[in-house]
């Protein structure tokens, strides 16, 4: 992380004759975060100069502050720190990385199905995951499938299919039953 004093006129002048409080240093211990990312106060280390005999000491988490909280953007982000005693000021970078899903995971809770019949993606339970450690449980209006029917009795390979990403689920297919008909035949004769 860089160093970079940020000016402020109001404390020119007690700098200039008395530099206690004075920001000597600002490092992060951690400077890639995913975006959205709270900043982790314990990795950032604040060097103030506390005494006119040049002596300096690191803050503790309760004595700054950071602005923002959190990282908005992917590259870089210019974070601020503020030390709550004096106001002085200085900043340094951090590294913001998207949130992108890694992995795709869906499977089928649901019995078998009559062929011809409706696909019933509220038996599927889809689960993204993504490149920051966590995952979502997807809705049904998240994910698509492809056939949305039941093609044929036995096993139906079903698609699932999030944003770039698919899966396959497998289904069982039913044969639709015919119940006979219990009308008289054409060819029985009447007596």
């Amino acid at each position: 992380a860089t160093f970079v004093p940020t000016k402020d006129n109001t404390y020119i002048f007690k700098t200039f004759w008395d530099i206690n409080g004075v920001i000597k240093n600002v490092l992060s211990n951690k400077t890639d975060y995913f975006i959205g990312d709270t900043i982790d106060k314990t990795k950032v280390v604040v060097t103030v100069q506390d005494t006119n005999d040049g002596a300096t000491r690191n803050l503790s988490t309760s004595e700054f502050n950071v602005s923002p909280t959190t990282v908005t953007k992917a590259g870089t982000n210019q974070i601020q720190v503020t030390y709550t005693k004096t106001g002085a000021t200085a900043t340094f970078d951090v590294t913001g990385k998207e949130v992108t899903p890694t992995t795709l995971k869906a499977t089928y809770s649901g019995s078998s199905i009559t062929v011809g019949e409706a696909v019933p993606k509220n038996s599927i339970q889809c689960v993204v995951n993504y490149n920051n450690g966590t995952s979502k449980t997807l809705s049904t209006s998240d994910f698509s499938v492809s056939p949305t029917t039941i093609a044929n009795a036995g096993t139906n390979m079903i698609t699932v299919k999030y944003q770039d990403m698919s899966t396959t689920v497998s289904i069982t297919g039913t044969k639709k039953t015919v119940t006979p008909s219990t009308s008289p035949s054409v060819n029985q004769t009447l007596q």
